[in-house]
């Protein structure tokens, strides 16, 4: 333990730690090393003396057969209870404290218990039986009634669901559900309970490192026991195991070897090996596993010098050497290259092109962690822009809960398997099973699907309720609902009909989507796997398609389903200027083989009113109209990104919310007292850097890391703006066309009437000179001239972080008049962020201009 440096998780804890160690105590090995020669160790009787126990009474939640793993499964409903257990050797006293949470976060229960406990009693408590599938949450605090015993408060959990699993161990060729993790690190017992956790869930995959250095110490020692307790343990409650061939032991490295990067010359697991050492590990490694395993993996992240720190020339060679190896020893298993962390252009510009040319491999293997909108992205060009004609497998992807918390977590699970499986990946690995610590602001302790003592988190049930849903489906196609909805169609292993489905809006917009050709029988499945009847009339059922993925499902029926059209959505941008009128206008449709009448109200938020009232409407069957609501906002009314405001329109006992935006008005001189815009949530954060233990410090932990505070104006016949940033450490070492590397902002305009889209740099260097620099410009405009013209002032304040932007553009530069500032135009504006090794995230009024370049996203601005 070392008391000088203490890890957030450990005993030492940081600067108020008392240095003491905390019960419980978990005795996790003994290492002995007997130097220059073999021999054994003995251990003979190993005594623990408590000389004072002043442990507290500890509460768990009891789940049934479920409970090492915090599972409640239906028909175990009755042997949920809360248990209380004195551990102390003496009688406690003490009195209890908990409050049941439910799956929406609403109190259940609230309760109170006086406990008197003799040494080693539980007391049991009977909970609630719960009424949906999800996680649970108990908040609990023990108070003794010893002094001397301090105050336990401590969060339980459990899952209610219907286990995916297990299921027997067999070929399955197959859409894969995997998962990762690292079970070798961890004791025997946790082993287990791994085993158990990843097969309730439906997982039939673990890929897990094999380890060279722990498999072959020496060069003429070989130890298989670890990993062959891993591939007898999984393959038990039948999960396959798929091996990452990975990492070079000292012995073995090349003696020729350069590390690419000089500042990770001294680790341990990156150098590149010595051929004839890995030819040699390769042939033993695949005999040994040749009829246990079907996939192997050839390194980890090898575009990461964390991982791999050598050239894409040896990578290449090391891969040719595996595919070689592998297929000679046993042709039947499939070569995975080394899973590639992010896109070419973000990590290794040359390795991903390299290997793809080499062809020696039979499966592309792809990570790309973090949220939706940045993976959908990569897997378009993954699929399309590097060449690769052979299959690709999704093998590590998921999103740490740290920033974006759990039910986004959840959620970005459904939509990253999903869409792998609709773009073709043979499998998907959710990373990983078990978060690897306890350190809530470690991005790297919170991607698990449960917690590092095995409490299950949202995802957990989200993937739970997939296995069930989708494992031994047939993708079959994409389906059309429009630009910001996303609709895919499966056969289910039974025959019938699923259709997964979710919004992109951002908000809590429905779309209701009539399907047509049901004749079965159709239920809506949520993210958690609940389940709701829909009513079916002339062969239509009526899916609510929202921001949190779920399933329609359709039984009894082997043909597909179609899809009529949306019941209702808007005809437009529901936007409107403060003070000012507009007509929000929707497209009400009806789907029925019968004339309907539609009664159609809107409910507005405060600030705004509906100046005339809309008749009932009687619409044909299948007949599409536009019905509009006139509309007055106050001069007070704003709904801006990160702050959007929402309406409710009623179409007969149906209600459906949509998100309002305003046109943002500037001062007809100078600027507004507060800020425009203001960029201070994780809603607007997108992180750049690939998910590994180096980059951990790296990722958004709130708006001290980076924010701002953004104002527009005008001065006489110039376009005014302001900035003011909080960045922890500022670094800008670049000039130019790269200053978007460094931090500095980038913003975006579209003016009306201009064939092109102005975007524009303004920086602080790291020579605390201002620059600024035009990447983009109309037609008929020079980029380098119109940055000259622009003025610009900086400061920056070392003590609060905070560093100020003032531009001033001449209308001339840019072509703005009088009559666009009246009709408006559109306007983005995002934060990069580099604390001194790459640009790592950035903060962004909204999408479209650091991600994928769609203009149609930026808000509008007015003078």
């Amino acid at each position: 333990m070392e008391t000088n440096a203490p890890k957030a998780e450990s005993w030492g804890g940081g600067k108020k730690a008392n240095k003491k160690l905390d019960v419980p105590l978990r005795l996790v090995g003994i290492t002995g090393d007997l130097k220059r020669t073999a021999g054994e160790i003995g251990i003979g009787e190993v005594v623990l003396n408590v000389i004072n126990s002043n442990a507290p009474v500890l509460p768990e939640v009891m789940t049934g057969s479920g409970t090492p793993i915090h599972v409640l499964k239906p028909g175990e409903e009755e042997k949920l209870a809360l248990e209380f257990r004195n551990p102390r050797p003496r009688m406690a006293s003490a009195v209890a404290e908990w409050q049941l949470i439910g799956v929406r976060g609403e109190t259940l229960e609230k309760g109170q218990q006086t406990l008197r406990l003799s040494p080693g009693e539980v007391e049991l408590r009977k909970l609630p039986v719960p009424k949906q599938f999800g996680v649970y949450r108990i908040l609990t605090e023990v108070k003794d009634s010893d002094p001397a015993v301090k105050p336990v408060k401590k969060e339980l959990r459990f899952a209610y669901m219907k286990p995916a699993g297990p299921t027997p161990l067999e070929k399955n060729d197959g859409f894969l559900f995997g998962v990762c993790s690292h079970p070798q690190r961890h004791v025997s017992a946790d082993q287990d309970l791994e085993a158990m956790a990843a097969a309730w869930c439906g997982v039939k995959a673990l890929r897990e490192d094999i380890d060279w250095a722990r498999i072959q110490p020496a060069r003429n020692r070989w130890e298989f026991q670890s990993f062959d307790g891993v591939v007898r343990r999984f393959g038990k409650v039948g999960i396959e195991v798929m091996p990452i061939l990975s990492y070079c032991p000292a012995w073995a490295a090349a003696a020729d070897w350069k590390p690419k990067s000089l500042s990770r010359a001294n680790a341990t697991m990156n150098r590149r090996p010595d051929y004839e050492y890995w030819r040699q590990f390769l042939r033993k490694v695949a005999e040994r596993y040749r009829n246990a395993v079907r996939f192997m993996e050839v390194w980890n992240e090898p575009d990461l010098a964390i991982f791999a720190n050598f050239s894409a020339e040896e990578y290449v060679k090391m891969l040719e050497t595996a595919y070689a190896e592998i297929k000679n020893t046993a042709p039947e298993i499939q070569v995975l290259t080394g899973g590639f962390s992010n896109l070419p252009e973000r990590s290794s510009p040359q390795l991903m092109p390299a290997v793809i040319r080499s062809g020696k491999y039979d499966v592309l293997a792809f990570h790309g962690h973090g949220l939706f909108g940045g993976y959908l992205y990569q897997i378009t060009r993954i699929c399309s822009a590097y060449g690769n004609r052979k299959p690709w497998f999704a093998n590590e992807t998921a999103l740490s809960s740290m920033v974006y918390g759990e039910e986004v977590q959840a959620q970005t699970l459904f939509r990253k398997l999903i869409y792998s499986w609709a773009k073709g990946s043979i499998g998907y690995n959710w990373y990983d099973l078990r978060n690897d610590g306890f350190d809530p602001a470690n991005n790297e302790h919170n991607f698990g699907m449960i917690t590092a003592d095995f409490y299950p988190k949202p995802v957990y049930v989200a993937y739970n309720s997939l296995a069930n849903l989708y494992r031994g489906g047939t993708f079959l196609k994409p389906l059309s609902l429009g630009s910001e909805i996303h609709g895919y169609l499966f056969r289910g292993q039974d025959g019938g009909m699923l259709l997964a489905a979710w919004s992109d809006t951002g908000d809590d917009r429905i779309l209701p989507l009539a399907v047509s050709g049901v004749t079965g029988s159709a239920e809506t499945v949520d993210l958690y796997g609940n389940v709701r009847k829909l009513p079916v009339k002339n062969g239509v059922a009526i899916f609510e398609i929202g921001q949190e993925p779920a399933t329609l499902r359709v039984s009894g029926q082997t043909e597909e389903i179609q899809v009529a059209g949306a019941l209702v959505r808007p005809a437009g941008k529901l936007e409107i200027v403060p003070g000012g009128h507009a007509v929000f206008a929707f497209e009400i449709y009806n789907p029925e083989r019968r004339s309907r009448e539609y009664h159609v109200q809107l409910s507005l938020p405060p600030g705004l009113s509906q100046t005339a009232a809309v008749t009932p409407l009687r619409l044909a069957p299948g007949e599409n109209r536009k019905v509009g609501f006139p509309v007055r906002a106050e001069e007070s009314f704003r709904s801006l990104p990160g702050k959007t405001k929402e309406l409710t329109l009623s179409l007969g006992d149906r209600s459906f919310r949509y998100r309002i935006e305003t046109v943002t008005l500037m001062p007809a001189r100078g600027y507004h007292s507060e800020p425009d815009f203001e960029l201070n949530s994780a809603e607007q954060v997108y992180s750049l850097v690939p998910n590994s233990p180096e980059t951990a410090h790296l990722f958004w932990k709130g708006p001290r890391d980076l924010s701002a505070k953004i104002w527009l104006g005008r001065d006489g016949n110039n376009l005014l703006l302001r900035a003011e940033v909080v960045d922890d450490r500022h670094t800008q070492p670049y000039s130019g066309e790269k200053v978007w590397q460094g931090d500095n902002i980038q913003f975006a305009m579209v003016l009306p009437g201009q064939k092109g889209n102005w975007e524009i740099g303004l920086t602080r260097t790291d020579a605390k000179r201002p620059e600024v620099h035009v990447w983009l410009a109309p037609e008929r405009f020079h980029p380098a001239k119109t940055a000259s013209q622009i003025v610009l002032n900086t400061s920056r304040e070392e003590k609060t972080g905070l560093t100020r932007y003032e531009a001033r553009i001449p209308f001339s530069a840019i072509g703005l008049t009088d009559a666009v500032m009246r009709r408006g135009f559109q306007f983005n504006l995002l934060v990069n962020d580099n604390d001194g090794a790459k640009r790592e995230s950035f903060i962004a009024i909204a999408p479209g201009l650091g991600d994928n370049k769609d203009s149609s996203q930026y808000p509008v601005v007015r003078f």
